[in-house]
C-alpha cells in the first residue's frame, strides 16, 4: 500500500545524507539570520555609548566582537557572508531534492503505468496518466521543499526569532503572540475557502485539457467536416469555465497574499505602543528597540510562509491522492512469479469467454485446440472478438472466465513477460515504436543487429522498385505516422520476423500489403512450416485464394 508518509520517508531513507546536509544548512543559515538584527542593536548601542542590560545575552558567545565598532563591522560582514553561502546552500539543496524526488516518482509512475492491466488502462484512455498529472508531480515537489523541509527549517526560525524577542521584551512579545494568534485564526477560515476553490479550479483545469487532447487527436475529423466554428464555440465555453473559477479563486488568494502582511504591520504597530508604554525608550534600550523591530522584520516573511503552508499541504494531498490510484493500478506484486516453460507449443482454449464490463460478453464458450508448428485459421465477422483473442492469447487481458493453456500451462497463473518471450504478433493495435525503420523493427538497437534487420528488410522489399525501398535509418515519425499503411504494415512483419519467436499471431495478414509483398511474406511463410505456429486472424470472407493452407479452422 502506498501512503503519502511512506513515499516521502522512503525518499528520505534513500537520500539521508543530503536532507541532513540540507537541514543543518538550513540551521546555520537560519540562526546567523536571527543574529544578524539582533546584532544591529548591540551595534547602536556601541555607536552612542549605551547599556542594554537586555542584550548582554550575545556576550554569552565564546568569543566577543563587541570591544569596538572596527570590530563589529569584521563580525558583520563575516556574518552576512557564511549566511550567503548558507542559504544559497540551504536553498539549492532543498530545490534539488524536490527535483529528485519529482524525478523518482515520475519514473516509479511510469514504470508502474506498465503492469497496468490493459483493460483497464483502455478503459481509462491512452495518454492520461504522466502528462495530465505533471501539475500533480509540481505539487508535491513542493509539499516536500516548501511543506516539509522548508517547513522545519521556518518554525525553528521562529522559535529562536520567539526566544531572542523573549530575552529583549517579554512583555511586548505577549501582546506579539495575542495579535500572531488573531491573525492565524483569520487565514485559517481563509485557507479553508481557498482550497475549496482550488479543487474547483484544478477539475476544471484538467477537463479543458483532457478536451483539447481529446479535439487533438481528431484533427483529421474537424478539418475533413469543417468543424471548425462548433469546436471553437465548446473551446471557448469550456475556457470561460475554467477563467470563472480562476477570478474566484484568485479572490481569495490575493486578499490572503494581501491582508497577510498587512495584519503583521498591525501587529508591529501594536508593539511599538506597547514599548512606548512600558518605558523601553530610554536612551540605555534604544538599542533594545532596533534590535526587536529589525528582528521582527526579519520573521514577518517566514511568519508568511507559515500561515500559507496549509495551501502547500492542501493541494499537495490532493495530487498524492492522485498519483497514488495510478501507482497501486499498476502493482508488480500481484504478477504470477511462476515462469512460462515452453515445450513444443501446443494452444488450448477452454471455454474462454470474456466482457469488458461484466455483463456483455465479447467472446463466449470459445473451444480449440491448436497442434504446435501448425497453421491456424481464426475467423469472424468484424466485432466479433478477433482483436480481444490476439490480447487474450499474449496474456494482455485475463479470460473473464474458462481457461487459456499452452503447453498444459494456465498462461495466467504464470509470469506475462516469460511468456511473451515465446509470442509475437502482427496487429495495427500494437503500434511501431522508435525514430526510425531500424528502432522499430529491431528488438535492440545495439548497432551488430542491424545487419539481421537490413537482411529482413532486402527480403521483404526484394520485388519492389529501388525507389520504393525503405532505410534503416528513415524516419518513421510518431508511432509511424509519416508512413503509409502498406509500409506500415510490411514493418509490422519485419518486427515479428526479426523476434524468431515460436507462435506468431497475425490479424488482417494481407489488409493493406503491396502485392509484391505480400508474395514474399507468403513465401516466407511457406519456408516456416512445420518450424512455428502462426495463427491469422481475419474475416469469415477467407484469407484469399494465395493464402498458405491452414491445418486448423475455429469462427468465432
Amino acid at each position: 500500500m502506498y501512503s503519502r508518509q511512506k513515499l516521502i520517508w522512503e525518499f528520505i531513507k534513500r537520500h539521508p545524507y543530503r536532507v541532513a546536509l540540507a537541514l543543518f544548512m538550513g540551521f546555520i543559515a537560519s540562526v546567523l539570520l536571527i543574529l544578524l538584527p539582533v546584532s544591529l542593536g548591540k551595534y547602536f548601542d556601541l555607536l552612542f555609548g549605551y547599556n542594554s542590560k537586555r542584550a548582554h545575552f550575545l556576550d554569552a558567545l565564546p568569543f566577543s566582537f563587541w570591544d569596538s565598532i572596527p570590530e563589529f563591522i569584521l563580525f558583520f560582514t563575516v556574518a552576512t557572508t557564511l549566511w550567503l553561502l548558507s542559504n544559497f546552500a540551504y536553498r539549492y539543496l532543498t530545490a534539488e531534492l524536490g527535483l529528485a524526488f519529482a524525478n523518482e516518482l515520475r519514473v516509479q509512475l511510469f514504470e508502474r503505468q506498465m503492469y497496468i492491466p490493459l483493460a483497464e488502462y483502455d478503459r481509462k484512455g491512452h495518454g492520461k496518466y504522466l502528462l495530465r498529472y505533471s501539475g500533480d508531480l509540481g505539487s508535491i515537489k513542493n509539499y516536500l521543499v516548501r511543506g516539509v523541509l522548508r517547513f522545519a527549517i521556518d518554525l525553528g526560525l521562529i522559535l529562536l526569532a520567539l526566544a531572542g524577542l523573549y530575552m529583549l521584551n517579554a512583555e511586548v512579545l505577549s501582546g506579539l503572540l495575542i495579535g500572531f494568534g488573531i491573525i492565524i485564526v483569520v487565514v485559517f477560515f481563509l485557507n479553508r475557502i481557498l482550497y475549496s476553490r482550488s479543487v474547483q479550479m484544478r477539475n476544471k483545469r484538467s477537463g479543458l485539457l483532457a478536451y483539447v487532447a481529446q479535439r487533438l487527436r481528431a484533427m483529421n475529423t474537424i478539418q475533413a467536416f469543417n468543424r471548425y466554428a462548433p469546436e471553437e464555440k465548446r473551446f471557448e465555453g469550456r475556457s470561460k469555465i475554467v477563467y470563472r473559477a480562476g477570478k474566484r479563486y484568485q479572490l481569495i488568494y490575493q486578499l490572503i497574499f494581501t491582508l497577510i502582511p498587512v495584519m503583521l504591520y498591525w501587529t508591529l504597530a501594536l508593539t511599538l505602543y506597547t514599548f512606548s508604554k512600558t518605558g523601553e525608550l530610554s536612551q540605555a534600550h534604544h538599542g533594545n528597540l532596533v534590535a526587536f523591530v529589525l528582528l521582527f522584520i526579519t520573521v514577518l516573511p517566514i511568519f508568511r510562509r507559515l500561515l500559507r503552508i496549509s495551501t502547500v499541504w492542501k493541494v499537495g494531498n490532493i495530487s498524492f491522492q492522485k498519483l497514488i490510484r495510478i501507482l497501486e493500478l499498476g502493482n508488480a506484486d500481484l504478477i504470477p512469479n511462476t515462469p512460462f516453460a515452453w515445450k513444443e507449443g501446443t494452444i488450448e482454449l477452454q471455454q474462454v469467454g470474456f466482457s469488458y464490463d461484466g455483463q456483455k460478453f465479447v467472446l463466449r464458450s470459445i473451444n480449440a485446440k491448436i497442434p504446435p508448428k501448425s497453421f491456424a485459421f481464426i475467423k469472424g465477422r468484424t466485432g466479433s472478438g478477433k482483436t480481444t483473442l490476439i490480447k487474450l492469447l499474449m496474456a494482455l487481458y485475463p479470460p473473464t472466465e474458462g481457461y487459456i493453456l499452452i503447453d498444459k500451462q494456465d498462461i495466467q497463473a504464470v509470469h506475462p513477460k516469460s511468456l511473451r518471450r515465446h509470442i509475437t504478433v502482427v496487429s495495427e493495435e500494437f503500434p511501431l515504436l522508435g525514430r526510425t525503420v531500424f528502432e522499430a523493427i529491431s528488438y535492440s538497437r545495439k548497432q551488430e543487429k542491424r545487419p539481421k534487420a537490413q537482411e529482413v528488410l532486402d527480403y521483404l522489399q526484394a520485388q519492389l522498385p529501388p525507389e520504393r525501398h525503405l532505410q534503416l535509418d528513415d524516419r518513421i515519425g510518431e508511432l509511424g505516422d509519416r508512413l503509409s499503411k502498406g509500409q506500415t504494415k510490411m514493418l509490422l512483419y519485419a518486427r515479428a520476423m526479426l523476434s524468431e519467436k515460436p507462435i506468431l499471431l497475425i490479424e488482417d495478414p494481407f489488409k493493406n500489403l503491396h502485392g509484391q509483398v505480400k508474395k514474399q511474406i507468403i513465401a516466407w511463410f511457406e519456408e516456416n512450416r512445420k518450424q512455428r505456429s502462426i495463427l491469422f486472424f481475419a474475416s469469415r470472407a477467407g484469407l484469399g485464394k494465395d493464402a498458405p493452407e491452414v491445418d486448423v479452422e475455429i469462427s468465432l
